[in-house]
């Protein structure tokens, strides 16, 4: 803490020498040194001012001095201070300046502040604390030699959290006209300040609340508020005032059980209050005695605030009460019990079907005068049943037998447990028992088709094909039998169906019923299948059967051929086609008998004439073909001749040719002449014929009919004189 300039003294005439040394504080008197020693300590604070001399061992001292200044800080500066926004709860931001209170030597260098204990900070402005909580705020001063104060702190109060109400005990002055409203609130931090009471569930202005107890003086829905110290306001806590009350509550609806019951019903009573509130709700007899209607004893009550539920084991008439806080009773509400049902019911008759059938429909027709029939139960065994329906029509009974049928009310009671009038019977009385039938008409097996029996004879080669080929309408007999369910019956055969059909896929929703004396009959011409199924008189089918066949009743047709087709002297070849629409061309039987098995045939004729052929399909029909042959002449054709003139003549003459073909004794026309070659070899058409002959002699003219058949007609010429005639004299 002590500065001291180091300084030494000059040598001069010291004749005695130095001795010591001495120095002056702050212009104050000399004060001498140790000998040796020349140190001087000063602990003064401030600045303080050190003047020195030399003193030799003859006791002078030195005119000459040295100063030097000693600055020496021995305190802490002072403690700072702090300001806050405000030293109260808040629930808002709180602002904390702090102001450093000065140093009484170095000086201030800085002032630094901790939150809550944290680290130290240097101040440079004002503090904004927000966070909920208490938050404390230090302070200190750091002086220019690093001496520091003494701390300062505050306490920031800042409460974000509102109060919370946990309870409203209401508390009804004795006369009902008042309600004190006990609240129980609590706050963590700045404490409950006050509260405040709305009728709307809207948070009130702070000026509104106080301290004191709320109180109301109306029935009615309140909302309890509470403030704490920071200006915090909690949630509504709801209240609803029902005990400032002088008017009875009302009974406005009793609603009964509209179902039955086997021994009890209920009853529900709604009642409201406008005031208290309903606390009470009961119910008593109307045959009972009423005097005092606010007397709990006639009636039997339970809590219920707006409705209660009863139980009751007789049917009868009732009245129904209220009753609110205040203790008010309303008037009598009467209603009726009337559904509980102590009867079984009867079972009146059971229908089904007599006749044959693969199952059968069961009805019950039964009856129940109180709760109304329920559920209907058919059973095998004359045991309860374990599974119930709604409907009393039992379907698809597909087995004969006994079977016992049985009917419940709507309240479980069930008919067999019925005595004459329909009731129980009561303890020790015997049950009648279900009601018992015996079915013995249902037949499920299917019937069998035995077989189609064609009536028509097949006409197609042995083992050629396999289905028959028909040429006259076929009635097949249909035959079949029906098979019984085990131990019992068959029903019988009811009909047997029928339709013709090509294949299985084009068999249609309608069938023929087949009669034995009409039977069926394809009359068109068909190949196909005739499909027959049995029905038995329960109604079970058989499986089909088919039977193939082919019905024609058309002959094949023919086309001949006849080479050559014009007139010929030789033969002719009849060449036959022939087709057939359906079964086809089994064989052609030619004129000779004989049988060719092809669909065309060859036959060769030497004369004319009607050649029969038959052609058969291989369903039977025949076509008798007959081809007549009219072109085949074998005959020479014939001729004369005429010459002209036929005297004599010294010119040529004509030889005129007149040809004929002559008519066979088979009674065909001939095939006529076709021409005549003159002598010269000139062929004339026709059946005429011109020749110029100059001279006498004789002349062949070769006559060719149509059929290639010659005639040669020798003629001759004599009647031509070119001489003149002689004369003697």
């Amino acid at each position: 803490g002590t500065s001291l300039p180091d300084w030494s003294a000059a040598p001069g005439d010291y004749g005695s020498g130095i001795h010591h040394y001495e120095y002056s504080i702050n212009g104050g008197a000399w004060t001498g040194c140790p000998v040796g020693d020349p140190t001087v300590t000063t602990t003064a604070g401030g600045i303080t001012t050190v003047t020195a001399r030399v003193v030799d061992g003859a006791g002078n001292a030195s005119g000459q001095t040295a100063t030097a200044k000693v600055y020496i800080d021995p305190a802490p500066p002072n403690v700072p201070d702090i300001t806050l926004s405000t030293e109260q709860w808040t629930n808002s931001m709180v602002t904390a300046a702090i102001k450093d209170n000065g140093d009484a030597h170095s000086g201030v260098a800085r002032t630094e502040y901790s939150l809550d204990g944290g680290s130290w900070t240097a101040y440079s402005g004002v503090l904004s604390i927000a966070d909920h909580g208490k938050h404390t705020v230090s302070a200190r001063a750091i002086d220019n030699v690093g001496r520091i104060s003494g701390t300062a702190s505050k306490t920031a109060l800042v409460d974000k959290v509102a109060p919370v109400i946990s309870k409203v005990e209401q508390q009804p002055d004795s006369g009902h006209t008042e309600m004190t409203l006990a609240v129980t609130a609590t706050d963590a931090d700045s404490g409950v300040k006050g509260y405040a009471v709305t009728t709307e569930e809207k948070a009130p202005a702070l000026d509104s609340f106080s301290a004191g107890t709320p109180k109301v003086d109306h029935n009615g829905v309140y909302y309890i508020w509470a403030v704490d110290k920071a200006g915090n306001i909690s949630a509504a806590e709801k209240v609803n005032v029902t005990a400032l009350d002088i008017v009875p509550p009302v009974v406005v609806k009793v609603e009964t059980q509209r179902t039955w019951d086997a021994e009890e019903n209920w009853a529900k009573v709604m009642a409201q209050d406008d005031n208290s509130g309903v606390v009470a709700i009961g119910w008593e007899r109307a045959e009972k005695d009423m005097e005092s209607r606010h007397a709990p004893d006639p009636i039997t009550w339970v809590d219920s605030t707006a409705e209660a539920a009863f139980i009751f084991t007789g049917n009868g008439s009732y009245n129904a009460y209220a009753r609110d806080l205040a203790g008010n009773v309303s008037g009598p509400y009467p209603f009726i019990i009337d559904h509980i049902d102590k009867h079984s019911p009867v079972i009146d008759s059971i229908e089904w079907d007599k006749g044959w059938s693969k199952s059968k429909t069961i009805t019950v027709k039964a009856h129940d005068t109180e709760s109304g029939l329920g559920q209907y139960a058919v059973t095998r065994t004359a045991d309860r049943p374990a599974e119930w329906q709604d409907s009393n029509v039992f379907a698809n009974i597909t087995e004969n037998g006994t079977y016992y049928l049985w009917a419940k009310d709507n309240v479980q009671r069930v008919s067999a447990d019925a005595d004459g009038d329909g009731g129980d019977g009561g303890e020790g009385t015997p049950d009648p028992g279900p009601e018992e039938i015996v079915i013995d008409t249902i037949d499920r097996s299917r019937p069998v088709m035995d077989d189609i029996l064609h009536s028509a004879v097949d006409n197609a080669p042995a083992g050629m094909f396999g289905y028959p080929h028909f040429n006259e309408v076929d009635r097949p007999e249909l035959l079949a039998h029906d098979l019984a369910d085990e131990g019992w019956t068959d029903s019988g055969i009811k009909a047997i169906y029928y339709q013709f059909a090509a294949d299985e896929d084009s068999l249609e929703a309608d069938w023929l019923t087949y009669d034995e004396l009409d039977k069926p009959a394809m009359r068109e011409e068909y190949f196909g299948n005739i499909y027959a199924k049995a029905e038995d008189n329960a109604g079970n089918v058989s499986d089909a059967i088919f039977a193939g066949f082919m019905f024609e009743q058309t002959a094949p047709v023919a086309e001949k051929t006849l080479t050559p087709d014009h007139w010929t002297n030789g033969t002719v070849e009849i060449d036959l086609s022939t087709d057939d629409n359906l079964s086809g061309v089994r064989d052609i039987t030619l004129p000779d008998g004989s049988v060719v098995d092809a669909t065309q045939a060859k036959y060769t004729v030497d004369k004319n004439g009607v050649y029969n052929f038959s052609v058969r399909d291989y369903c039977g029909n025949i076509l008798s073909y007959p081809v007549e042959v009219s072109n085949i002449d074998r005959l020479a054709p014939a001729a004369d001749y005429e010459v002209i003139p036929g005297d004599w003549t010294n010119k040529p003459v004509t030889i005129r040719v007149t040809a004929t073909d002559p008519k066979p004794e088979d009674g065909y026309a001939p095939s006529g002449v076709k021409s005549i070659t003159l002598p010269d070899g000139t062929v004339v058409e026709g059946d005429t014929a011109d020749f110029a002959a100059d001279a006498n002699g004789k002349y062949d003219f070769i006559i060719t009919d149509n059929g290639g058949n010659t005639f040669t007609l020798h003629t001759g010429v004599s009647n031509i004189d070119y001489l003149a005639p002689e004369a003697e004299y």
